[in-house]
């Protein structure tokens, strides 16, 4: 998407008012995902971006079901059903006063479909013609892989062979052809294929996303655990958040 003011990574999110779930009026909305190399079945930023998005949009020939959002007077906060590719999912967007535009002082949050883990700490076996010379001697990558609405596999920089982990500034070029290397040899390798199967649908079975994590780094929200990462995902696309994003009807 290069137009008029998009680049070769942007992310886009295809407004569909009609699916099987805005019919029964188990969703108000559906929303296709797409990127430089085709469709997605998840994104949370692009949908945290939408959930502002259809708050503050009131042409109801976009957004036929705009009315019928709730919106929770005493919390301030509207909540919409989306319907993407992995199911439908919960926005809940700060509104204000009169709730007739999301607050952008206040943040979004949503409730993804069910996620889970499929391996932890599942060594990589890389090919000897394919290894990288930070891997050094090794002969694997230890990764784990989840669902969230998408599969992705999680590896530390660290083991990648980056010794400084994302505190030091990285070569993105050797970042990226180790990131590729493994996301191909996983996919080309049917010994991994259990890792990435959805327990109930075949199409939601493929790996998305890269996520290259430093728990060193970043700071970690109350009561939760986390860091610093760099995601790898689409067609040599590198990121630290997927927050580009462009919106059509169709």
């Amino acid at each position: 998407m290069l137009e008029p003011v998009g680049n070769a990574d942007m992310y886009g999110a295809i407004l569909c008012p009609k699916t099987e779930l805005t019919e029964t009026g188990e969703a108000h909305i559906g929303v296709l995902f797409c990127h430089n190399e085709g469709y997605s079945t998840m994104c949370g930023h692009a949908t945290i971006a939408l959930g502002r998005f259809l708050v503050d949009t009131h042409d109801l020939s976009v957004f036929s079901q705009r009315d019928k959002i709730e919106t929770d007077k005493e919390m301030r906060t509207a909540k919409v059903k989306l319907h993407a590719p992995c199911g439908v999912i919960e926005i809940a967007v700060p509104v204000t006063e009169d709730g007739a535009r999301s607050d952008p002082s206040m943040p979004v949050s949503f409730v993804s479909v069910p996620s889970f883990a499929t391996g932890k700490d599942v060594k990589i076996e890389i090919p000897s013609e394919k290894r990288w010379p930070q891997l050094k001697d090794r002969e694997s990558v230890a990764v784990s892989f989840c669902y969230g609405g998408a599969f992705t596999c999680l590896v530390s920089a660290q083991e990648l062979g980056l010794a400084e982990g994302l505190k030091q500034p990285v070569d993105v070029d050797e970042f990226d052809k180790a990131t590729r290397i493994l996301k191909d040899t996983i996919n080309g390798d049917t010994r991994y294929s259990k890792y990435l199967k959805h327990p109930e649908y075949d199409e939601l079975s493929s790996l998305y996303t890269t996520m290259v994590v430093d728990k060193e780094l970043g700071e970690v929200l109350l009561d939760s655990r986390g860091g610093r990462d760099w995601a790898v995902f689409l067609r040599r696309s590198t990121n630290r958040s997927f927050a580009h994003w462009k919106c059509c009807c169709c």
